[in-house]
Parts: C-alpha cells; sequence; structure tokens
C-alpha cells in the first residue's frame, strides 16, 4: 500500500511540474510576442472625421488621395516628398511609398488639423504618413473582401513602415462615418 501512494505521489508531482512548466513557458511566450509587437511597430495611430475630408483635400490640390498607401512629409520644408527622393533617402521603405500625382506644399499645422494630429509635429525631420484603409463605424476595415494577395501586401506593407524608425511614423485611420456613397 505504501509503494502504491508513493508512484501516485511521483505521477501528481510530475504533472504539477509539467503544468507549471507549460504555463511559465506560455507566460513568456505571452510577454515576449507583447514585447516585440510594442517594439516593432512605431505607429502613433489619428483619427481624422471622415475619408471625405481627406479626399477633398487632395482634391484641391489636383493630387490623387490614396489609401493603403505611405508618404513621407518633410517637417522642415513643409513638403511632401517624391517617390523618387524617398527613394534616395530611405530606400528600404521605398516600395510601400507612393506620389500623389502632383507637386504641393502642406504646412505643418495644415497637416496637423487634416489628420487629426493631437499634439504639434517636430519642426525639423520626416514624418512617415501612412493612411490606411477607411474603418466602417464598428472600427474595422473592409480588407476581408480582398484577395488573400492584397491582403499579404497590405499586411506585409503595414509591417515594413510601422518597424522604420528614422521618422515619425503616423498611422492616418479615417472613418467611413459620414461619407458620400458614390
Amino acid at each position: 500500500m505504501a509503494v502504491v501512494r508513493a508512484q501516485n505521489n511521483n505521477k501528481d508531482i510530475g504533472m504539477r511540474r509539467f503544468i507549471l512548466t507549460t504555463l511559465s513557458i506560455s507566460a513568456m511566450l505571452c510577454a515576449m510576442n507583447i514585447a516585440w509587437a510594442q517594439t516593432q511597430q512605431n505607429w502613433i495611430e489619428t483619427y481624422p472625421a471622415n475619408v471625405d475630408t481627406l479626399d477633398a483635400f487632395f482634391l484641391e490640390q489636383d493630387c490623387d488621395f490614396l489609401q493603403n498607401a505611405g508618404h513621407v512629409f518633410d517637417l522642415a520644408s513643409e513638403r511632401w516628398l517624391s517617390a523618387e527622393e524617398v527613394s534616395d533617402k530611405f530606400p528600404q521603405i521605398s516600395e510601400h511609398i507612393f506620389d500623389f500625382g502632383c507637386d504641393f506644399q502642406t504646412s505643418r499645422n495644415e497637416l496637423e488639423k487634416l489628420i487629426n494630429y493631437p499634439d504639434a509635429l517636430p519642426t525639423s525631420g520626416y514624418a512617415l504618413i501612412y493612411f490606411d484603409l477607411a474603418v466602417a463605424d464598428n472600427g474595422k476595415t473592409h480588407i476581408s473582401m480582398f484577395s488573400d494577395s492584397f491582403i499579404a501586401n497590405y499586411n506585409k506593407r503595414v509591417q515594413v513602415l510601422g518597424q522604420f524608425d528614422k521618422t515619425v511614423n503616423i498611422r492616418v485611420l479615417p472613418s467611413l462615418v459620414g461619407t458620400q456613397s458614390p
């Protein structure tokens, strides 16, 4: 009888060790994943009124407004860099940067208001502005209606641009609420 209890106790101890080890590893992996996500994504998210406001602003400049597109803004000269300039200065992100189809200047103040930036932008350096897909009133994008290839490219673009640490990285999430139907 004493031998049977000892074997059962050893099984209980072994099972407890297994459970504690599994929980410890899970907690460690979870913490590492959270830390990775926080260090890898350098986004400041902004929420302008709606996508129509952004579209109207760019149309007034005779420019194209693109969603799911990154642009670099020179904070000192208050102008948008062309895709070619971005390629020269920041080649690691150049494949994810797009031109507006025009050349125009925007003041830092105008840009802050346009994208609903919560603070004053710095007066020097660069801002990476990523105009994300518009979000519905429930806070979700309609990305699921796109192809797997589009979604993979979208996720890669957000990840690559979000990891870039040479600029202020602003992710603009416009709302579809209150927009005009085509």
